[in-house]
């Protein structure tokens, strides 16, 4: 996925890979970009074929070959002489490291590196947004943030680029550590410390470390930016030797809010201080005030780049996220709050917040959230407690949101419903026919709960 008007030389590409590379063939001498979905490939690219839990990319290099590719890399040996085929042991490795070579031939570019248990992809969007008004920008699309999103997204760098935002996801100890041995960071946001994938991480002082693994890999002129409302980053604040930036609604931050204003579905709006400084009050279109720390995390590191607090305030007001807390609205005065990008407990409390704020029927449809380990069953008891002063009727989806029934059934009379699949779910809610409410749709990205959204008459 390299930009289309960059050329890469096939030396380029067998330098980068020689420590995988088992054989290569053809005289193919120029590409015109790197890509892993043979349905994008246009005449000129390379083909990585990558072998992924579900789908095979080497079941795809004839469509691809077809689409116009004049490159394939490979872990399986193929006949073609007509095209130039690398053949190597590791197509994700080979990735990797074609990914940190091109990067390298570029020494201006200046490398932001964002983590966090929720609120990655909020904050790099809100940070291109701001960076981008004074600087040519790269961003991942979507949450590129794993070992074959963050490379992919490296892969667009161009002569042209000055700052390189990318996100950084993990399971366990040790994956941001690989992802910014790739990406070799300039600069990091951390935006919290929660308990998710606190199944894989065993702790949340695993997943404290891992997120600190971030931290760990930049230079000591590195610049870390840290969120002083979590508790265990404010201890990082206090005793991390390297130039800080906190922020948060604490008053004690570089960059903080106050006099914080939650207009509901209307959005928010709050005023700036900028080291002690007031800037400037921001009246913010996105709904969420629980967004507010990955706002203020893009404030931080726009305002270390001398991005002025007018350009930063033109960049946030009227910026709508996309994929992210989406406001739908539908026939019979029927308000959509499209939340189902993914859940955690402070995530689906900050959505049931905002639903709160709603003066009609209020419905809260509400899925699993998922990867939270031994704290699964006590988290969702909890939200379905929350949810039971939050809205006028929950409806529950999945296996483990049986436990958001509960904690609600206890809580209220209102109505409370459980169901095992989504074809029940739709099929209740829309024989309800509901008029002049707002529901909102929130669960794990592994429910796909927005063919819910889609599906709702």
């Amino acid at each position: 996925m390299l930009d289309e008007k960059n050329i890469i030389k096939r030396e380029f590409i067998i330098n980068s890979l020689k420590k995988l590379i088992l054989e290569e063939t053809g005289k193919e001498k120029v590409f015109s970009g790197i890509k892993i979905n043979s349905k994008e490939i246009k005449k000129g690219n390379i083909f990585l074929a990558l072998k992924g839990e579900k789908e095979d990319g080497h079941s795809y290099i004839n469509e691809a070959i077809k689409n116009g590719a004049t490159g394939i890399i490979t872990e399986k040996a193929l006949n073609e002489e007509q095209l130039s085929i690398f053949y190597v042991q590791d197509s994700i490795l080979a990735l990797q490291e074609i990914a940190k070579n091109w990067k390298e031939q570029y020494k201006n570019i200046v490398t932001i590196g964002i983590t966090g248990s929720v609120g990655k992809t909020t904050t790099k969007q809100f940070t291109e947004k701001i960076l981008s008004s004074e600087y040519n920008t790269i961003a991942p699309i979507k949450n590129f943030n794993n070992e074959i999103g963050l490379p992919l997204t490296m892969l667009k760098i161009n002569n042209k680029t000055e700052i390189l935002i990318l996100e950084m996801g993990m399971y366990q100890r040790g994956d941001i550590a690989q992802l910014a041995e790739i990406a070799q960071p300039d600069h990091g946001i951390i935006t919290n410390i929660e308990a998710v994938h606190l199944e894989r991480a065993g702790s949340i002082k695993n997943i404290f470390l891992a997120k600190k693994e971030l931290i760990d890999a930049l230079p000591a002129n590195g610049l870390a930016i840290l969120n002083n409302d979590d508790e265990k980053l404010r201890k990082m604040i206090n005793t991390e030797k390297r130039k800080i930036i906190s922020f948060g609604v604490n008053k004690k931050s570089d960059i903080h809010a106050k006099n914080i204003i939650d207009n509901g579905l209307k959005g928010f709006k709050f005023d700036l201080f900028i080291k002690n400084q007031f800037t400037g009050t921001l009246k913010i279109k996105q709904p969420g005030i629980h967004l507010l720390p990955s706002l203020l995390a893009s404030i931080a590191i726009g305002n270390y780049f001398q991005v002025s607090p007018k350009k930063i305030k033109l960049s946030l007001e009227k910026f709508l996220l996309e994929d992210r807390l989406q406001v739908i609205n539908k026939k019979n005065n029927i308000t959509i709050i499209d939340d189902t990008y993914n859940s955690s407990p402070s995530s689906v409390i900050g959505a049931l917040k905002l639903l709160d704020k709603a003066t009609n029927y209020k419905i809260a449809i509400l899925g699993d959230m998922r990867e939270l380990g031994k704290m699964t069953k006590q988290n969702h008891k909890n939200i379905g407690e929350i949810a039971a002063q939050n809205a006028d009727e929950i409806i529950c989806l999945g296996r483990d949101a049986k436990d958001i029934y509960i904690g609600s059934k206890k809580n209220t009379t209102k109505k409370v419903f459980h169901f095992e699949n989504t074809e029940q779910l739709l099929n209740y809610v829309n024989k309800q026919k509901f008029n002049n409410a707002t529901i909102l749709v929130k669960g794990s990205r592994a429910l796909k709960m927005e063919d819910i959204v889609r599906q709702i008459k």
